[in-house]
């Protein structure tokens, strides 16, 4: 039975966050396509993965929801409704620590502080490398391990026993995410000043390195650390949600990125459009 701590604290955390929003007196702030709610979701996200991953994952997803909506409400609360953030962000560990132990809630207080880190970090356009890593780290830990993992509970049941030839297809397909990860990413840092996560991109349009090849290294990259944890974690239910991601990346969600680019970058990005390649290289695009 889920305890009622967890619900009353996670409803709390996201009335400070609404109330914070609506006391701004810019009703435009409720949209979800705004920046003002980005970077606060993107350190809700680093912290239910950073919280679910090491310790949590033995109790369930629902222990992460309260400290990720507090790490949310933390981030877009105004200065005087921050103590209430924090002192919620506080009953939750403490919590935590009464109902599953002190190691449980030792690693949720960890990964809120480097949400409200992240949070600061995106706003300000620093820490650069910390948000790099936060984002491979997070979608990787999300994407390629979590998700495979909590699908592969039906393995059994559904067939596909991991066999050698799978394990070496995994390393292959991982090491193949990381080498594009690594190149795009390089790009990214040296000139956009940005990283892949959409809440947080370059502030210039990268045509140069691995782009001047390709124009979707990132979600290559992507594609391939999805197959190397399904390849790991093999059933029917973990090659579904490959295939549904790999359609997802590089439909509505490429045309989406494609359009922004546009909008962002205007005629400089059609002029890479229309001579890079999406995904496969060609012998014009590698001269």
């Amino acid at each position: 039975m889920v305890a009622l701590s967890r619900i009353a604290l996670t409803y709390a955390a996201f009335a400070v966050a609404f109330v914070a929003l609506v006391v701004k007196n810019d009703p435009v702030r409720l949209s979800l396509s705004k920046p003002t709610w980005r970077p606060p979701a993107r350190a809700a996200w680093t912290t239910a993965w950073l919280t679910w991953l090491p310790v949590l994952s033995v109790s369930g997803l629902i222990e992460i929801i309260a400290p990720a909506a507090w790490v949310f409400a933390f981030g877009v609360a105004q200065t005087k409704l921050r103590p209430i953030a924090v002192i919620g962000a506080s009953f939750t560990v403490i919590d935590l620590a009464y109902r599953l132990g002190l190691l449980e809630s030792v690693v949720a207080a960890l990964a809120m502080l480097l949400g409200a880190a992240i949070t600061h970090a995106m706003r300000r356009k620093s820490a650069l490398v910390l948000r790099l890593l936060t984002h491979w780290a997070s979608f990787v830990g999300t994407f390629a391990f979590g998700l495979p993992l909590l699908l592969d509970d039906q393995a059994m049941q559904l067939g596909f026993v991991r066999a050698d030839h799978q394990v070496l297809i995994s390393i292959a397909f991982a090491l193949i995410g990381v080498t594009l990860a690594l190149a795009a990413t390089t790009s990214f840092a040296r000139k956009g000043e940005g990283t892949p996560e959409p809440s947080d991109p370059p502030r210039h349009l990268v045509t140069h390195g691995l782009f001047a090849v390709i124009r979707h290294p990132i979600q290559l990259a992507e594609i391939s650390f999805v197959i190397a944890g399904v390849a790991w974690w093999p059933s029917l239910l973990t090659l579904v949600y490959a295939v549904a991601f790999t359609v997802a990346l590089v439909g509505p969600m490429r045309r989406r990125e494609e359009r922004a680019l546009a909008e962002t970058f205007g005629d400089a990005y059609e002029v890479w459009r229309r001579s890079v390649p999406a995904y496969l290289p060609t012998w014009s695009s590698r001269r």
